[in-house]
């Protein structure tokens, strides 16, 4: 799988036009880009076509057909480059068979490889092919793929759930561009590719082993947890609400009362030590030493297999609201507006409330407000030290988004992206995958093909997006995990 993934990596562009971010697939040695023709601003003749090692170069509208929304590019001087291209395809595809797709996210301007995802044929018809691979804004024109390396298809639509995703079938593109040029004439540069049969389901007991359920009160479920050795959990750091007790409950049943021993912001990490200890072997650092972008990964007791998009990936900091408004009295600052659905509201802040303390540093200032709140990312708690009616009082609140994100259609997919974790900002080395897992379900295990926990998933990104933190950078940044 990884072999084929990285072939098709190298045959996905980025379609960058004078008003739209999309995608596109390279079907010749000729330079002949696929894509479609929504990407494209009207009457625009020729657009800039970005590789995934980075190049770019300009490519000429060859032909669009505006109505069956397909278009096709050529590279402008293709003869001085060396192309990798996906082979039309020619047998009919089955339903509820595994398929691949691969775009640019377009809220990732400046990204410079498409990403995969693994998904399930749902649906064939005239014109169009319908699948679970999870689709985002900026994928519409990119490849979907068999597992045998064939072209089946371009994307055309995301779903309003993530599971139901629209692609043009090849035929209705070849049907589309007959009359300017026939595809299936265009010489042809592929790959050998074995296709993998049928996927694994991971056995439920391997599953059942590693994860956990971390509780609040009257067993309500807030997360998920990893076990790590036979006396440590660890669990998403910002799932949990200070000064709460937590317990443990593991997915047979078994109870156990837990501790909160360290907390790491910069991975959102928290370490919880069991009272009683579990039969479990420790994880060891070398689980995820040899993973590669392509390979299957495990992380839900339906034991269906996502795919890895991305190692070593960086996700940028995000600025934090406090959501308060202050003025400067005295040698203080008191509150004047609080709003709502924010860290200052969680934490029952009023007009005339003096801020004296934020998350341990002094607030007699506005800049210390602003030094303080820099600290941290969107979803992280703050503690607050106020003083009302001459009477100090201590609370706790979690940061939010900036407001003006929820406009962001590359982000939030006029809603269409669904729950996203609060937290999802500022992380490095982590893994990036697919798997259809909830923001409450982060903490929970990673697991490879072979049944070996590589990571912790610690936020649902976006739409399309997991992120987990492998074991080798959670080892390293929690020195409490082995003591």
């Amino acid at each position: 799988m990884a072999q084929l993934v990285s072939g098709v990596t190298a045959a996905t562009v980025r379609v960058d036009s004078a008003s739209e971010l999309s995608s596109g697939v390279i079907i010749s040695r000729e330079g002949y880009v696929l894509t479609v023709a929504h990407g494209l601003s009207e009457n625009e003749l020729q657009v800039t076509v970005k590789f995934s090692d980075g190049t770019s170069a300009k490519a000429d509208v060859v032909y669009r057909n505006s109505k069956r929304d397909v278009a096709l590019l050529r590279v402008v001087d293709a003869s001085q480059r060396k192309f990798v291209a996906v082979s039309l395809g020619t047998k009919k595809v089955t339903d509820n068979a595994t398929v691949l797709a691969f775009g640019y996210p377009a809220r990732e301007k400046q990204t410079a490889t498409p990403v995969v995802r693994l998904g399930k044929l749902t649906g064939s018809y005239a014109k169009n092919i319908r699948s679970s691979c999870v689709l985002t804004a900026g994928d519409s024109g990119g490849p979907l793929v068999s597992t045998g390396g064939e072209l089946l298809g371009i994307h055309q639509r995301i779903g309003v759930d993530r599971t139901t995703n629209l692609h043009l079938s090849i035929d209705e593109c070849c049907a589309a561009l007959l009359d300017s040029i026939d595809l299936r004439q265009l010489p042809l540069l592929g790959w050998p590719s074995k296709s993998p049969g049928q996927l694994s389901v991971m056995a439920k007991d391997i599953w059942q082993h590693r994860a956990v359920e971390i509780l609040k009160a009257k067993h309500q479920v807030t997360a998920w947890g990893t076990v790590m050795n036979s006396h440590t959990v660890v669990t998403k750091l910002s799932l949990l609400k200070p000064n709460t007790k937590f317990q443990v409950r593991t997915l047979n049943g078994d109870m156990h009362a837990c501790e909160l021993v360290a907390e790491n912001r910069s991975v959102d990490i928290a370490v919880l030590l069991l009272s009683v200890a579990i039969d479990v072997e420790s994880i060891g650092l070398d689980a995820s030493a040899r993973l590669r972008i392509g390979h299957l990964v495990y992380g839900n007791e339906a034991g269906e297999p996502g795919i890895i998009a991305r190692i070593d990936h960086t996700e940028p900091a995000a600025r934090p609201r406090l959501g308060c408004t202050l003025k400067s009295v005295n040698d203080g600052l008191v509150i004047e507006q609080v709003s709502p659905d924010s860290a200052a509201a969680d934490g029952s802040l009023q007009p005339t409330d003096e801020l004296r303390v934020l998350s341990s540093a002094k607030t007699l200032q506005l800049a210390d407000v602003a030094v303080a709140v820099e600290q941290h990312q969107p979803g992280d708690w703050v503690q607050f030290l106020f003083r009302r009616a001459g009477v100090d009082q201590t609370s706790f609140g979690q940061l939010r988004h900036e407001p003006s994100e929820m406009l962001d259609r590359s982000e939030f997919l006029d809603g269409r992206s669904g729950e996203l974790s609060l937290r999802r900002s500022s992380f490095s080395h982590t893994l990036q995958h697919d798997l259809p897992l909830t923001p409450q379900q982060m903490g929970g295990p990673l697991l490879s093909a072979e049944g070996k926990v590589i990571g912790v998933n610690i936020a649902r990104r976006a739409r399309e997006a997991v992120l987990a933190i492998p074991i080798e950078v959670l080892l390293s940044t929690c020195p409490e995990i082995s003591r």
